[in-house]
């Protein structure tokens, strides 16, 4: 199964199994919305928004959704309510390899979810309702920084060797200077020229185009 059809699965499956009459959209977002999928390597990420959720319901979500087979590294899945503040308010967050779901948005760092959100809000491809910046609210621009700036500290802390924490610098170096996103791929392309030794970015862009077994 490929990407595409898999994220229509998941759709599938929140609206006519669980979510019936309270999905309000759905979409298909990261490094597939960014043209900058790799088989193998690359998470398959959904957002959706829908109605508040009673935790029973969130928690058959989170275990209908791992039992289905994914076709990327993982399925990163995050169920957020309408309106404002949604990053701090997510109902849902699920990954699935290993398997991950969290419903309090208190147990995990923040900039995860105000990034994707407002990535997401600039690139998306719509799955179920309409496009995504009509229905995940905006982020404050010294919100969005503030995550940036955890985020890279969070790598540092956590990851600090591997391609994700070199490339998502020179996505968090892209956005601070141009104002746009861009995908980790081409930042980490836009970057090779601003430094003096880019053979970190170099490393990094060769790990992530290695071609690996889905």
């Amino acid at each position: 199964m490929d990407p595409h059809a898999y994220a229509r699965q998941v759709t599938r499956t929140l609206r006519e199994q669980l979510l019936p009459g309270t999905l309000r959209g759905a979409w298909l977002v990261g490094s597939i919305a960014w043209d900058d999928y790799r088989p193998g390597s690359s998470d398959i990420d959904v957002l959706a928004v829908a109605d508040p959720q009673p935790l029973p319901v969130r928690l058959a979500l989170a275990e209908a959704l791992a039992a289905l087979p994914c076709p990327g590294r993982k399925l990163e899945f995050v169920l957020y309510p309408p309106g404002p503040d949604q990053p701090s308010r997510w109902q849902l967050n699920l990954n699935t390899n290993p398997v991950h779901a969290s419903t309090d948005p208190a147990t995990e760092p923040r900039h995860w979810f105000v990034l994707d959100v407002a990535m997401a809000r600039e690139r998306a491809i719509p799955l179920f309702g309409p496009p995504a910046h009509e229905l995940l609210a905006p982020v404050p621009e010294q919100t969005v920084r503030q995550a940036l700036e955890e985020s890279l500290a969070w790598h540092e802390a956590n990851e600090p060797k591997e391609p994700n924490a070199v490339l998502n610098a020179c996505r968090a170096r892209h956005y601070t200077e141009t104002g746009r996103w861009a995908s980790k791929t081409a930042a980490g392309l836009w970057a090779r020229g601003k430094v003096a030794d880019p053979s970190a970015i170099d490393a990094a862009l060769a790990q992530r185009n290695r071609p690996r077994d889905p």
